[in-house]
C-alpha cells in the first residue's frame, strides 16, 4: 500500500490521483493523460512510495520486470519527462519541477494527504476505528462507509503486468473494515432495538 503521504508546501496543487483501482489522475474535476502502460507504472510506483526518493535503478527493476533494456535510462527520464508535462502544465520550460522532483539518481513524488485516495482511506478506517471502540456506533459505520467507498476494484487493477511487485494485495486492504463496518452496523440496529424495547 502507499507510503504515508504528509502535506507538503509546493505539491500537486488541486490533482487527484487515485490508485484504489485504475491508476487515475484528475485536476478541477477533469481526468489527466498519463500515457501509456510502463510510463503510468512510473507514476503508480512514484505513489506507493510517495514522498520518499525512488532510485532509478528500482524503477526499472519493478518496470521491466527485472530486465530493463538497452538505453533504460533514457526511456525513464522521458517518461519523467513526459509526467511533469502532465502534472504540471504551468511549469515554464527548464524550470526546475517542484512536484515530480529529482534527487540524486532517483524521484520523489510530492503528494499531501488529501490527494491520494490510499491515505484518505487509511484515514477514514483509522477514525473509524476510534469511533467504534468509543461506542459512537452510527459514526463509526458512517466513516468506514465513505473509506471503503474509495475503493474501486484491485490496487492498480490497469497495471497487473507492471509494477508487480510493488502493488500490494487487494482484499488484506479491505477485509478488516467490512468487518468493522458490519460490526457497527450491528451495534447501531442493536441499539434502536433496546430504544424500542425489542428484545435481541
Amino acid at each position: 500500500m502507499a507510503a504515508d503521504p504528509d502535506p507538503v508546501a509546493g505539491g500537486t496543487g488541486s490533482a487527484q490521483f487515485g490508485i484504489l483501482g485504475p491508476l487515475e489522475v484528475s485536476r478541477s474535476g477533469c481526468m489527466v493523460p498519463l500515457g501509456g502502460p510502463r510510463q503510468r507504472a512510473v507514476l503508480a510506483l512514484l505513489l506507493l512510495e510517495a514522498n520518499r526518493v525512488v532510485s532509478m535503478d528500482r524503477l526499472a527493476e519493478d518496470v521491466w520486470g527485472g530486465h530493463p533494456p538497452d538505453g533504460w535510462v533514457t526511456t525513464l527520464q522521458t517518461y519523467v519527462f513526459h509526467l511533469r508535462r502532465a502534472l504540471d502544465p504551468d511549469r515554464a520550460r527548464g524550470a526546475a519541477g517542484d512536484i515530480l522532483v529529482t534527487r540524486g539518481r532517483g524521484y520523489l513524488l510530492r503528494v499531501s494527504r488529501e490527494q491520494l485516495d490510499a491515505a484518505l482511506f487509511q484515514d477514514g478506517f483509522t477514525a473509524g476505528r476510534a469511533a467504534l471502540e468509543a461506542g459512537r456506533y452510527a459514526e463509526a459505520a458512517d466513516r468506514l462507509r465513505q473509506a471503503l467507498e474509495l475503493w474501486r476494484s484491485q490496487v492498480l487493477a490497469d497495471l497487473a503486468d507492471y509494477a508487480r511487485q510493488r502493488r500490494g494485495a487487494d482484499d488484506p486492504g479491505r477485509q478488516r473494515p467490512r468487518r468493522d463496518r458490519q460490526r457497527a452496523k450491528w451495534r447501531v440496529g442493536r441499539q434502536r432495538r433496546r430504544r424500542h424495547g425489542e428484545a435481541d
